[in-house]
């Protein structure tokens, strides 16, 4: 199916841009935002697209409340102080998820959901694989350049011969929901 939708890359995330590709994609009919937790466990709020569009904006810069029922946060969350958040991720690939036997009458496609991938937040923390990657890259950039720093011979012997002339140190990686760089 060559008229499918599949991803919407990270610099096409503007109230423009989306309502612009939402509106010429017709079937894509719900917005998700999804988590996971350090185990791979997974919970997502998915709501209508026309409630998405009612306020992009809003939807983008604030995060959903869930009961985080469906993530397993040991020695983090308790019972008397369950709430978590979904805020979603904007700085990654969004995808959308077809359901090949549901499908819309007016296009003649499958319906589809938008995926964004989200920062499990609780307690004004993150608390997901998202959020431990997030980290993981800045403390890895972080330390190379101290390495590259103190022990310069490193990447002279690869032709580089000063740090400055490194214009970005790029780690690649994937959690669950982003399979596009």
């Amino acid at each position: 199916m060559d008229s499918l939708l599949y991803v919407i890359e990270k610099d096409k995330h503007t109230n423009e841009e989306l309502r612009e590709i939402l509106k010429s994609n017709k079937n894509i009919r719900f917005v998700s935002l999804m988590g996971v937790d350090l185990g791979g466990n997974a919970t997502d709020e998915k709501i209508p697209v026309e409630l998405f569009l009612e306020d992009i904006d809003k939807f983008l810069e604030s995060a959903i409340q869930t009961d985080g029922s469906s993530v397993e946060l040991y020695n983090i969350a308790t019972l008397n102080n369950a709430k978590v958040d979904l805020m979603p991720d904007k700085s990654c690939h969004w995808y959308v998820d077809y359901n090949m036997e549901y499908i819309d009458e007016e296009v003649g496609l499958p319906v589809g959901t938008l995926k964004i991938p989200a920062f499990l937040i609780h307690d004004n923390k993150k608390v997901c694989s998202r959020g431990v990657l997030q980290k993981a890259d800045k403390y890895f950039k972080k330390s190379m350049y101290e390495i590259f720093r103190e022990y310069p011979h490193v990447i002279n012997n690869i032709g580089i011969d000063s740090v400055d002339d490194i214009e970005e140190i790029m780690l690649t990686a994937a959690t669950e929901l982003e399979f596009l760089g």
